[in-house]
Parts: structure tokens; C-alpha cells; sequence
């Protein structure tokens, strides 16, 4: 890793640079937050925090709570650059959803959370994706209250095919210049999302020149 993907994932990605095993190919980021960086100032925190269960099995450590931990997933998974592993990332919130909301106050617990923080389209993303895809059941309750908000419907609407494309068609033998087009106008999202605008530039500049340095394949590669 150069100094500046180092730097880059520090500052910008809230997170350490991935930890992958080798052989098995496992990955651990560490993230320095529960939310990005640049989103501080429009969504709060706190919440998160006092969401959380704390398990005998895991004593003494807590964990989030199921409506965080989803909560939590959704927005980092819809604010980042590299939607690579996508469909793995979302099929897993398709799982919690499907498990949790099974528990008696799991969609009126993740509606509260959900106020709490703030105005975020990432959950509405996140469940009309997952109903798209794999056929997901949203309470009634649950889908009035996410179409309170026109604006997440239109960013719904907006996005919607391209996150599909992208999530449908990871693997190389499908990725047409509908993908390529797909990736990039995510990856552009997602900068937007996560730096200010006069860091976008020469972020861009310093990704291409980093890119074209001989590295080995299965190296990580900035976006």
C-alpha cells in the first residue's frame, strides 16, 4: 500500500485499510465510527450507541442491536466507492432483515432508530432493493413510513437500476458498457458522498497514476 491509500481510507473511508487472509480470502476493515465522516453533520450518532445488546456469550463486550446493526450496514454500504461485493453486502442485510423481523418489535424498534438519527435514504435504499432482488416482505407499517419521504423515492427511483446492474452482473462475463456505465456513476456517487468537493480532483488524479503502478492481482487497488 502507498502512503496515500493508507491516508485516503484514514481520512476518508472511516475505516483501516482491509485485512485479507491470504488463503482464505476473509476481510476485516476496522471502522473508526458508526457513520461516515461527512455525514456527521446531517445525521447523529448517539443513537447507535444506545442501541446495543450485551450477550453473556460476549461479556464483557456489547453489540449493536439488530434495527443498528442493520441501520448501521445500510449507510455504510450505500455511502461508499466499490460496490464489488455488492450482492454479498446486500444479500447479507437481505438475511437480517428476513431473520430480525421476525422478533415482535424489530420494525417498530428500527422506525425509532431511524427518526432518531435523522433524514438518511440508505434504509429505504436498502429494503426496496432487497424487496427487488430477492423478494424481501416489508411490513405495512414499515412501508408507510418509509413513503413519508418523496425525496428518498425519487433517489429510490433514480438509482435503482444502476445499483441492480451492478449487483446483478459482478462477474465478468456480464459486464457490458451498461455496467461500466453503472459502476462509474456509483463510484462518482460515492465520492460525493464521502469528500468534500475540492478533494475529488485531486483524489482522482492521484487514484489514476497510483493505478497505473505495476501491483500484484489480487492487490488492492484505490477508488
Amino acid at each position: 500500500m502507498t502512503d496515500y491509500e493508507e491516508t485516503f481510507y484514514c481520512r476518508w473511508s472511516n475505516q483501516t485499510t482491509p485485512l485479507i487472509h491470504k488463503e482464505r480470502r476473509t476481510e476485516l476493515a476496522i471502522h473508526f465510527h458508526l457513520l461516515p465522516k461527512t455525514l456527521r453533520h446531517k445525521l447523529d450518532e448517539t443513537p447507535l450507541l444506545h442501541h446495543h445488546t450485551s450477550p453473556i456469550t460476549a461479556h464483557p463486550a456489547t453489540l449493536l442491536s439488530p434495527e443498528a446493526m442493520v441501520t448501521h450496514q445500510a449507510i455504510m454500504f450505500f455511502n461508499q466507492v466499490n460496490f464489488k461485493y455488492g450482492l454479498r453486502d446486500l444479500y447479507d442485510l437481505h438475511l437480517q432483515f428476513s431473520h430480525f423481523g421476525k422478533q415482535r418489535l424489530f420494525w417498530h424498534n428500527l422506525i425509532q432508530l431511524h427518526q432518531q438519527i435523522g433524514k438518511d435514504n440508505s434504509l429505504f435504499m436498502a429494503l426496496g432493493l432487497c424487496h427487488e432482488l430477492f423478494a424481501l416482505k416489508i411490513p405495512d407499517n414499515m412501508m408507510q413510513f418509509l413513503n413519508q419521504h418523496a425525496s428518498h423515492r425519487f433517489i429510490f427511483w433514480l438509482y435503482k437500476e444502476r445499483f441492480s446492474e451492478v449487483i446483478r452482473n459482478a462477474f465478468p462475463n456480464y459486464q457490458n458498457s451498461d455496467y461500466r456505465f453503472a459502476v462509474k456513476s456509483l463510484r462518482f456517487r460515492g465520492r460525493l458522498k464521502r469528500m468534500p468537493l475540492y478533494a475529488i480532483l485531486p483524489h482522482i488524479i492521484k487514484k489514476e497514476i497510483i493505478n497505473l503502478m505495476p501491483h500484484e492481482e489480487d492487490e488492492e487497488i484505490i477508488y
